[in-house]
C-alpha cells in the first residue's frame, strides 16, 4: 500500500534546490515534496519526549508520518495525547491505514481527524504544537488557537516551512516582530521555526 513513493531513502535534494539557508539538500530525506523531511519529523518527536506534553496538535497530518512519530514519543513517555488534523479525506484515510499498518490497533495514542484547522476546538490546552498545514494558514493556525485561550506563555510551538523561499517565513517573521513568539529556525531544505509563546 504505502509502495516506493513512502520510501525515507529519497533525498531531498529532489525537491528542493541548494540554496545559502541550507547549501546540501542531499543531507536530508523525504519520501515526496510534502512531508516532511524524515530527520525533521524524528526532530519533532524528540521535543514531545523532551517537552512530556499531556496534548499535541498536528496540523496538516499528510501521510501520518511525523503523526506516527509523535504518538511513538507519547507512548515512550507514558502519558499525553496527540490530534492531528487535516482538511483532506483522502490523507486522513492515507494516515490512519499507515498508523495502523505500524501499530496494533487501539495502542495510538491519539487520532487523526477529517477537520478544518481553523474550525477544530480542542479539548484541553495545547502543551506542544506542530503547524505543518496549507502555508498561508500556519500563523493564522497560531493566532487561533492563542486568541481561544488554548495556546498559554512559555507553551513551545513548530511552524514547518519556514526557509525564506517558503511564504510561511513571512508569517512567522511577522509573529516575532509582535512580540507573541521567540524563535528559532533551523537551516534545514524547507526550513523550521521551533519558538517559546511569549505573551
Amino acid at each position: 500500500m504505502f509502495g516506493p513513493m513512502m520510501s525515507f531513502n529519497t533525498v531531498e535534494s529532489r525537491f528542493t534546490s541548494p540554496s545559502s539557508f541550507c547549501p546540501w539538500p542531499e543531507y536530508w530525506h523525504s519520501p515526496d515534496e510534502n512531508s516532511t523531511e524524515d530527520e525533521v519529523s524524528q526532530l519533532v518527536a524528540a521535543f514531545v519526549r523532551a517537552l512530556q506534553p499531556e496534548f499535541v496538535l498536528e496540523t496538516g497530518t499528510a501521510y501520518g508520518f511525523t503523526t506516527y512519530r509523535i504518538g511513538i514519543a507519547l507512548l515512550v513517555n507514558g502519558h499525553g495525547k496527540v490530534v492531528s488534523v487535516d482538511s483532506d479525506a483522502k490523507m486522513v484515510e492515507l494516515a490512519k491505514a499507515y498508523i495502523s499498518h505500524q501499530l496494533p490497533s487501539g495502542q495510538f495514542p491519539g487520532e487523526v481527524l477529517h477537520q478544518n484547522s481553523m474550525e477544530y476546538t480542542p479539548p484541553q490546552d495545547i502543551d506542544f504544537a506542530f503547524f505543518d498545514s496549507w502555508q498561508e494558514g500556519r500563523a493564522l493556525e497560531f493566532r487561533r488557537f492563542y486568541d481561544m485561550g488554548f495556546i498559554k506563555p512559555g507553551t513551545i510551538v513548530a511552524f514547518h516551512d519556514t526557509a525564506p523561499h517558503h511564504q510561511v517565513w513571512k508569517s512567522v517573521s511577522k509573529l516575532q516582530e509582535e512580540g507573541l513568539i521567540r524563535g528559532i529556525t533551523l537551516h534545514t531544505p524547507r526550513g523550521i521555526t521551533f519558538a517559546e509563546v511569549l505573551k
